[in-house]
């Protein structure tokens, strides 16, 4: 009989042999040189392979009853992605109905061996040429799937469009790297740049004149899956309208505050407060070095005010945005360190007005990063938030751990940590605390939004009105989100609802403990784990008694 940590690591290997390009985003540089496969007898054969190793985990678990807690731990998590998988290549159908899949691949598997510093320029530039190589492949395999198009969203096909376009302006960056960086393959990468931004724009061609007129599909998922989702990847007991009754809850609660707090500061409501502080915004030459300088004073305050112990050579380099990457993060972003590399660099992605013609688009661009938010962001994106508790998530205990998690523990830490950190008193401008409620009231816009859109129950304008009316986001940027929500079901709402559970959890603990309470204590036994769902730590913290 197989250990169940040989079973693990040899599912593992399968994982990461389907997707060869989250296999390079998690430090596993066997398949570097290679996208995903989309012929549809390889994605039936793939998901043989996921039924085979359910099985198999189902056999380990009757046949070893007396494994460790860990190993246990280990299985769960596995069956948990197995099944999520296996339902969502039922249910969402993504080769067959989402034509940017294909755009993405080519992108983020050119864009990640270029960003991460785990060799040295010449041979991450090996990868870089024969992946370039490999767009041909995939957008014709693209083409033979979407021969039904009725059965696309219309979004998501004009979505697709729109990514085309950045992915060519991106694929010039790529050579201009390479020159930069690998002078011997300059060349080669150029030709087979230049080839696939030829093939990149004979599919938008094609998605333009037999796809587009044709979508009709529909983006939600449908209560059932949500549901499933909600159980299965993120070990959340709430049902649908559970959540969308905790989204409007919160919604009104912080409506309440922000407008108490507005009223003691001046008249004119917290609206028109926040439209003041836009008029303070960094110079757009500064706009980086204000983010670097307030992550290096939260890094300070974290380890000063002992909040968190941060894992030994972590790194975090503020940098631009990438191109393609611009109409999906208006603002900034997090790019964590691969869990399974020596070198542990995060990178945080900051948009800047770059390539914005009319002035007057700029100067909106640059009131959302406003000083007093700056803050705030930082806390979210990189002390303590992402980076610091996705650097210590990279050195858990097992490869497991380290892979499978869920946006409700690496969102919801985020945003605790947004409130954890005003209580501890580092925001020093009293503008923060209402535009840290004013973020709060736009994450739980999004908890109402996501069940909405994908139980049916909201249309995308709808949806976008909401942000509108209800965050205060503007149009432009509430389109750019509402249309990321619309192929990411369940995540919009990992924000609020992580940080309800890990609030939860932590008064609990505190309860328990008493005087023996300890916040440090208490964040390193929550993120000992990795990303794991909240219920699963709960479990961990609260063993259920041995019967």
């Amino acid at each position: 009989m197989e250990f169940p940590d040989q079973l693990c690591n040899r599912i593992l290997r399968t994982l990461w042999r389907h997707a060869p390009v989250n296999a390079t985003y998690l430090g596993i540089h066997d398949y570097d040189y290679h996208l995903s496969a989309f012929h549809p007898d390889t994605l039936d054969s793939q998901a043989a392979e996921l039924k085979t190793h359910l099985a198999e985990i189902r056999t380990s678990r009757e046949a070893l009853p007396e494994m460790t807690g860990d190993q246990r731990l280990d299985l769960d998590l596995l069956e948990g992605e197995l099944k999520t998988q296996l339902r969502s290549m039922q249910e969402m159908r993504s080769p067959f109905r989402n034509p940017g899949a294909y755009l993405e691949e080519a992108s983020f598997g050119v864009y990640i061996l270029m960003v991460r510093e785990f060799a040295p320029p010449e041979e991450r530039a090996r990868g870089v040429l024969s992946r370039l190589r490999e767009v041909p492949r995939i957008l014709s395999e693209a083409r033979q799937n979407l021969r039904q198009p009725e059965e696309v969203p219309l979004l998501w096909s004009e979505m697709a469009c729109d990514l085309g376009a950045t992915l060519c302006e991106f694929l010039s960056e790529a050579t201009l790297w390479a020159a930069r960086c690998a002078p011997a393959l300059a060349e080669d990468v150029k030709k087979a740049a230049r080839s696939a931004r030829e093939e990149v724009q004979s599919y938008l061609r094609f998605l333009e004149e037999r796809v587009h007129p044709r979508a009709r599909g529909s983006f939600a998922t449908g209560s059932d899956f949500f549901e499933f989702l909600l159980r299965e990847a993120h070990g959340l007991s709430d049902t649908a309208s559970d959540l969308e009754a905790f989204g409007q809850q919160e919604i009104c609660e912080t409506q309440r505050q922000l407008q108490a707090m507005a009223e003691d500061q001046a008249a004119g409501g917290w609206e028109a407060r926040v439209e003041e502080f836009k008029r303070d915004v960094p110079r757009e030459e500064g706009l980086l070095s204000a983010y670097r300088d307030e992550i290096d004073r939260s890094r300070r305050f974290v380890l000063e005010r002992g909040l968190l112990e941060l894992p030994a050579g972590e790194r975090l380099e503020v940098v631009e945005t990438p191109v393609f990457e611009r109409k999906t993060t208006p603002f900034a972003a997090y790019v964590p360190a691969a869990p399974f590399e020596e070198l542990q660099k995060g990178y945080f992605w900051v948009t800047p007005p770059e390539g914005i013609v009319s002035e007057e688009e700029r100067r909106q661009h640059m009131k959302e990063h406003m000083l007093a938010a700056i803050p705030i962001t930082c806390v979210h994106e990189g002390y303590p938030g992402h980076h610091a508790q996705l650097s210590l998530a990279n050195r858990a205990g097992s490869p497991v751990q380290r892979q499978i998690g869920t946006p409700v523990l690496i969102e919801g830490w985020a945003l605790y940590c947004e409130e954890m950190m005003g209580e501890q008193g580092f925001y020093s401008d009293p503008r923060t605390r209402l535009l840290q409620l004013k973020d709060y009231l736009w994450r739980c816009s999004r908890v109402v939004i996501d069940v909405g859109l994908h139980t049916g129950h909201l249309t995308f304008e709808e949806a976008v009105q909401i942000l509108v009316r209800v965050a205060k986001i503007n149009p432009v940027s509430a389109r750019g989100e509402v249309k990321r929500y619309s192929k990411t079901p369940t995540q919009p709402l990992s924000y609020a609802v992580g940080k309800r559970e890990l609030t939860r959890l932590r008064d609990d603990v505190r309860r328990l403990e008493g005087d023996r309470f300890s916040l440090k204590e208490f964040h390193r036994r929550l993120l000992r784990h990795g990303s794991i769902a909240p219920q699963r730590i709960r479990e961990q913290i609260f063993p259920a008694p041995q019967a």
